[in-house]
């Protein structure tokens, strides 16, 4: 049932993005907004569905993972800013390029919030670990003298590769 709930959300953002990039409507909802809801929904609904954890902590979850993929979704909007006002199909965000700037430049508080965490508690693997490298590695992307399109490939690598290189890392020295 709420699997069907999500395909639906996943369908409907499809097709609303599709339909704003074509006629250049931008919806009160942005898709950025929207796309790191419904990802960050996705990655936890099964876990979720069959965790016995409590659900303070399975929010904990929800919100890192959110941030994560909001900070994804900003970084490539801004990466995209001259394509799409080219093709005039800005997001609702990209409309505000000011705020955009600013919404773009908060993966460097949260970085610092991420490890602040981590000094108190302790460095063991854990989520919110994956989450400081995850956005280390997207503000180090900001300094590399590439052209927008390469980082935005770069971008959707480094959401999986670095994970799963710090997961295999964990798992083979036992950490």
């Amino acid at each position: 049932m709420y699997g069907m709930l999500l395909l639906a959300l996943s369908l409907g953002n499809f097709f609303l993005c599709r339909f704003e990039t074509r006629f250049g409507f931008a919806s009160r909802c942005s898709k950025e907004l929207r796309t790191a809801l419904i990802l960050s929904l996705g990655c936890l609904f099964f876990p979720a569905y069959e965790s016995s954890r409590a659900w303070g902590e399975l929010s904990l979850c929800w919100i890192l993972l959110f941030v994560l993929f909001f900070i994804n979704c900003i970084s490539v909007s801004k990466w995209e800013w001259f394509k799409d006002e080219k093709r005039g199909s800005l997001s609702c965000l990209q409309k505000k390029p000011e705020f955009l700037k600013a919404l773009a430049m908060g993966k460097y508080p949260f970085a610092l919030i991420t490890l602040i965490v981590i000094l108190i508690n302790g460095a063991e693997p854990n989520l919110i670990l994956h989450a400081l490298w995850i956005t280390l590695f997207v503000i180090s992307l900001d300094f590399f003298l590439m052209d927008e399109e390469d980082k935005r490939g770069m971008i959707d690598l480094g959401y999986w590769i670095v994970p799963l290189a710090l997961l295999g890392t964990e798992y083979v020295y036992g950490i």
